[in-house]
This record gives structure tokens, C-alpha cells and sequence, in this order.
């Protein structure tokens, strides 16, 4: 039989023993990690959003007239800026798998 008898029973055996902090041990490169990834996808997004306004895939405001991006704007600047985040997203992970100093 192993260590533990359950999920619980290992939550309450490392917050016993090594005080709650220990159940986020390791979480930090991984949270660094998402946070790179996510400022990419948030930045392209804002950027192709800018550009797809820019270049007449926009609609007037109803009230003020002011441009505004269409819904498929929207959608078209969404999955570019996935694929931008994939594109540099899938690279990193592949080496963080691959080479073992590089693991979390």
C-alpha cells in the first residue's frame, strides 16, 4: 500500500507537515510561464484588432458614429492571435519537455 490512503489525506499531511505554502511548491514556473504566453496572445489580439479597424473591417457606433470592429473582425482577430501565441507558444513547450533541465 502506498503513503497515502486518498487526495484528502495527502492535503492534510502536507499542510501538517509543511505548512499550507507547501501545496503551491513549483507552481511559480509554470505561472510565469502562462503569464508570457497570455501577454503574447493579449498583445497580437489588440494589435490585429487595430489593424482589421484600420483597414475597413469596422462599423459606425449607432449613438456617436465612432468606428467600431465588426463581429467578424472579432472573430478573424481571435484566431490570429491564437495562432500567433500557438506559433510561439508550441516551440517552448516542446523544449521544456525534451530537455530535462527545463522541466518544472
Amino acid at each position: 500500500m502506498g503513503t497515502y490512503r486518498g487526495a484528502v489525506d495527502v492535503f492534510t499531511k502536507i499542510v501538517r507537515n509543511e505548512g499550507p505554502l507547501a501545496l503551491y511548491k513549483g507552481a511559480t514556473p509554470p505561472a510565469v510561464g502562462w503569464a508570457a504566453i497570455d501577454s503574447v496572445l493579449l498583445g497580437s489580439l489588440h494589435n490585429y484588432r487595430l489593424f482589421l479597424v484600420r483597414h475597413g473591417l469596422s462599423e459606425p457606433t449607432p449613438t456617436t458614429g465612432i468606428p467600431r470592429l465588426t463581429l467578424m473582425g472579432h472573430g478573424i482577430a481571435g484566431l490570429f492571435a491564437g495562432w500567433t501565441s500557438t506559433l510561439i507558444a508550441t516551440p517552448i513547450e516542446l523544449l521544456k519537455g525534451s530537455v530535462p533541465g527545463l522541466k518544472p
